[in-house]
Formats: C-alpha cells, sequence, structure tokens
C-alpha cells in the first residue's frame, strides 16, 4: 500500500509542478499584454481598470490559443447601465476566445431582461450570441462583485462572490485565449485583481509579488498581436 502511495503522488506531480497562476491587479498604471478586440474605451484610473463601451462588445485578451482548461476570476463593478432592446448591456469574463468566438459568462442584462447573470457563445464571423444559461441576479450599481469562470473540458461552471450561480456542458471550442470584456452601449465598468490559473499558465503577471524585472513582457509579447 505505502508503494501504491508514493507512486501515485509521483504520478500527480508533473501536474502540480506545470500549473500556474498569473495576476494583473493594475496598479503598474497600464494593461501592457493585453490584447483588445473590438471599439471600446479602456484605461487605468486609481488602480482600476476602466471600461466605457461604445457601440460594440469589446475585450482584453491574454493567453495562447491553445490553452485548454483553465479558471479565470476578477473583481467587476457596474458603474453605468442601461437596458436597451437592442443587446446585451454587460461585463464579461471570456473564454476559450478567438477573435470572433468563444464562450462568454456576463453580469448585467440582456435585452430588457431582469438583472440576471448569463453565459452564451459566439460563432465565428457572427457576433449574435446563442445563450446557454441565464439565472436572476440583483446586481447593483457600484458595487464590486468577483466573477469566477472554470472551464473543464467540456464543462463550465459560473460563481458570483463563491456561490456558484450556473454550469453548463458544450463541446464547440475546446482551446483557446482568455480575457475579460464588455457591452454595449451605456456600460461602464471597472476591472481589478485579474487571477488565471490553469496547467498551461505560467507564474507572473504585473500582479505577482515579484516581479523586480518585469520579465512578464517578453513572456507575452507574442500574445499582443490578434492572429
Amino acid at each position: 500500500m505505502q508503494v501504491t502511495r508514493i507512486s501515485l503522488c509521483f504520478l500527480l506531480l508533473p501536474a502540480l509542478v506545470w500549473a500556474g497562476t498569473w495576476r494583473d491587479d493594475f496598479e503598474d498604471g497600464d494593461f501592457e499584454g493585453w490584447t483588445q478586440l473590438g471599439r471600446g474605451h479602456w484605461h487605468v484610473e486609481n488602480g482600476e481598470l476602466v471600461f466605457q463601451a461604445q457601440q460594440s462588445p469589446s475585450a482584453l485578451l491574454i493567453g495562447q490559443d491553445n490553452w485548454q482548461n483553465y479558471t479565470i476570476q476578477a473583481r467587476v463593478k457596474l458603474v453605468a447601465h442601461q437596458r436597451t432592446n437592442c443587446c446585451g448591456e454587460a461585463a464579461f469574463l471570456t473564454l476559450r476566445r478567438n477573435v470572433s468566438a468563444g464562450y462568454f459568462f456576463l453580469i448585467g442584462t440582456w435585452q430588457l431582461s431582469p438583472k440576471q447573470v448569463y453565459a452564451f457563445y459566439t460563432v465565428p464571423d457572427n457576433i449574435w450570441p446563442r445563450i446557454l444559461k441565464t439565472v436572476p441576479f440583483e446586481w447593483q450599481l457600484n458595487t464590486w462583485y468577483e466573477l469566477k469562470m472554470v472551464a473543464d473540458g467540456n464543462k463550465f461552471v459560473g460563481y458570483v462572490d463563491g456561490q456558484k450561480l450556473l454550469e453548463f456542458e458544450d463541446s464547440r471550442y475546446r482551446a483557446g485565449r482568455i480575457g475579460i470584456g464588455g457591452a454595449y452601449n451605456t456600460l461602464i465598468a471597472h476591472f481589478d485583481d485579474v487571477v488565471i490559473t490553469g496547467p498551461d499558465v505560467p507564474d507572473g503577471g504585473p500582479g505577482a509579488a515579484v516581479h523586480p524585472e518585469r520579465k512578464l513582457a517578453t513572456t507575452w509579447g507574442r500574445v499582443r498581436k490578434v492572429q
């Protein structure tokens, strides 16, 4: 039995070694290394990343196209919001993302819906979403919420402030980059304390405890250009 236990530890060791955590708290005053998609105004103010919608969804992405299983969490605060019968007014996390397709976990509204959190996916060259799951959630303006989304194979789980609010299964997208964003017309949202963990994720980031030489600029340089 002792031999079996030791062997199991050695089998698990590579996964533990290669799992990493990447952080950005925007205290450095910029969002260098992220790739912006879509039209929207992004800037850092008082150590918080601020997004203002400009009649379009917009996202900041980071990571690699071959990333598969990971967790992203971020603190999100909606500052300005008004329902519209056109589209979604929401802040979001996005997973397994390429230029025009991926999964989204959102807090806000969809068209004239009540306040909610919801998940959808998009398809290449068509920004109109396909709704996967919606859950009522009475969020408030100017209040921080911690959003977290876990992608593990075909399974996805979404949390707000540590409470599991939705889950779904889908197999359309196996891998892709990861990010944060917002939409569409009136939304102003703040983001902070982004944490990404996973087997392919490197340890570090601007929000890591130790980064005296700012080596991450080199690590992430190749993801700044949209493929």
